[in-house]
C-alpha cells in the first residue's frame, strides 16, 4: 500500500476515477481527508504497476498528495505520460483542472503551479479526456444556470483555451426546465475524426432520463445527430 499521506495520516481514501496510461500503469484519484484537527481533505493520486504493485516512481510511495483542499474528480493520461485531472476545489465552485508531471508532481508550465481555473465556466468538473494532439477537453454540468446545461471547455497543450474550438474554447448545450431540474454525471468519449460523444443523467421532478450528444470538431452540436446534436431517452 502507500506510505501514510501526510504528518498525521489519511483517516479515509475515496477513489472517484481510474485512467491507464500507455505504459499499462493505472492512475486512481479522489481525496484523502485528515482529521477533524488539522482538517480537511486533499486531492490525491495514486498509481498502480501493470502488476498490479503500487508504483514507488510515483508521489511519495506511490501517492502523490496534492498541495489544495478539495477533490480529483476525474483523470485522464496524456499521450507523454502527464496526468490530467478535474479538481473539485473545496473554496471554489469554477471549472479547475490540475497536471501532473510523470513522478506526479504538480507541472509548473500549466496553469499557476499546476492548477488552471476557468473563471468563465462556473461549474466543476465531471469528466475529461486528453485528446492525441495533447488537448483537453472537459464536460461539467451547470444546473444553477437558467435553462441548465452542460457546459464544455478545451485546452490546449501550454493551459490556454483553445481558440479554434467553440467560442473561444468554450462549448454549451442547453436542456429545457422540464426535462431537466438537476443535471448528473457526465462522461466524454472521443471519435478519431475530433469528433466528441457527451452522455449523462437528466434528473426532473417526473422522471429521469438518459442525455447524449455530440460535438463536431470544432465543438459546435453536430446537425447530423439527432437533428440539433443532442437527444434523450
Amino acid at each position: 500500500a502507500p506510505q501514510p499521506c501526510g504528518q498525521y495520516g489519511c483517516l479515509s481514501d475515496d477513489g472517484t476515477s481510474a485512467t491507464q496510461d500507455a505504459a499499462g500503469r493505472v492512475v486512481v484519484v479522489g481525496s484523502a481527508c485528515f482529521s477533524d484537527s488539522h482538517g480537511g481533505c486533499a486531492p490525491t493520486a495514486v498509481r498502480f504497476a501493470a502488476d498490479g504493485t503500487v508504483d514507488q516512481s510515483f508521489g511519495a510511495g506511490g501517492r502523490a498528495l496534492l498541495p489544495w483542499s478539495g477533490s480529483l474528480t476525474s483523470v485522464s493520461a496524456a499521450p507523454d505520460g502527464t496526468i490530467v485531472g478535474g479538481m473539485a476545489l473545496i473554496d471554489s465552485a469554477v471549472l479547475s483542472v490540475v497536471r501532473l508531471q510523470r513522478d506526479g508532481r504538480p507541472d509548473p508550465t500549466f496553469g499557476t503551479n499546476g492548477l488552471l481555473t476557468i473563471n468563465t465556466v462556473d461549474a466543476r468538473a465531471a469528466d475529461l479526456l486528453v485528446l492525441a494532439d495533447g488537448r483537453v477537453l472537459v464536460v461539467a454540468p451547470n444546473d444553477s444556470a437558467q435553462p441548465a446545461r452542460w457546459e464544455f471547455a478545451c485546452i490546449a497543450r501550454d493551459g490556454s483555451l483553445c481558440t479554434n474550438w467553440g467560442a473561444n474554447g468554450i462549448a454549451a448545450l442547453t436542456w429545457s426546465l422540464d426535462i431537466a431540474t438537476y443535471l448528473g454525471y457526465a462522461k466524454l468519449l472521443a471519435q478519431p475524426d475530433g469528433k466528441v460523444w457527451a452522455v449523462g443523467a437528466l434528473i426532473a421532478q417526473k422522471d429521469d432520463r438518459i442525455a447524449i450528444a455530440r460535438l463536431d470538431a470544432s465543438g459546435k452540436p453536430d446537425l447530423y445527430f439527432a437533428g440539433g446534436g443532442k437527444a434523450t431517452a
